[in-house]
């Protein structure tokens, strides 16, 4: 065994030199740190918590939709309706939903927040459009009722009540958010950070598409 490649991740310690070690690698396995293991299933334990979290905010606006059970074990294999954290039905056609909860990305968060102000929606160039949870429910629920200005150039959108303005910025530092939509070719990310509302980007076809 002393020439063994794996023989430190050996489960049959106690029979080293009976492994069959070129046919079943199942026989070894990359011990994680009992740290390590811990914070993986608090990140998972967390995530699934704000995916049920999510959930109801979408059942209580009136918005049918559904968790994804297994999405990220089974997507792979499975494909097509495995893929995304949820789905959730706007303008009569279910939407992907890839759903994220990371303290790490606090600054950047609060980037965004700063950006778009309490009124007012964030476009970053030609990628996406984010706003917070009450304007993303105004403008999904009352899409029949927008004007838009200036219909190449959107710069403001007006709801039964409410208008918001569009605030642009140049697609920097934005690359954590592609990833986040290229994970599942989502048509919606939903970001949610402790103790605020959630944050919504959509996709710069399906925002167009609803107003």
């Amino acid at each position: 065994m002393a020439d063994c490649v794996v023989k430190q991740y050996c489960l049959t310690g106690e029979k080293r030199g009976e492994c069959r070690k070129c046919k079943e690698y199942n026989k070894f396995e990359r011990k994680k740190s009992k740290s390590r293991q811990a914070t993986g299933r608090a990140n998972k334990r967390k995530g699934k918590e704000s995916e049920k979290k999510l959930l109801l905010h979408f059942q209580r606006q009136g918005l049918e939709s559904r968790i994804i059970e297994g999405s990220g074990a089974y997507k792979k294999s499975k494909g097509e309706g495995f893929d995304s954290d949820l789905r959730v039905t706007i303008l009569d056609k279910e939407r992907k939903v890839e759903n994220k909860k990371y303290a790490s990305k606090a600054s950047a968060l609060h980037r965004i927040r700063r950006l778009i102000g309490e009124t007012d929606i964030l476009y970053i160039t030609g990628f996406c459009y984010i706003m917070d949870e009450n304007i993303f429910y105004d403008v999904v629920k009352n899409s029949e009722n927008y004007s838009v200005g200036e219909a190449a150039n959107i710069k403001a959108i007006h709801t039964a009540e409410n208008t918001y303005k569009i605030r642009e910025v140049s697609d920097r530092d934005f690359g954590w958010l592609h990833k986040f939509f290229e994970q599942d070719y989502a048509d919606i990310v939903s970001l949610d950070e402790s103790y605020r509302d959630f944050l919504f980007c959509l996709q710069t076809g399906f925002f167009k598409e609803i107003i």
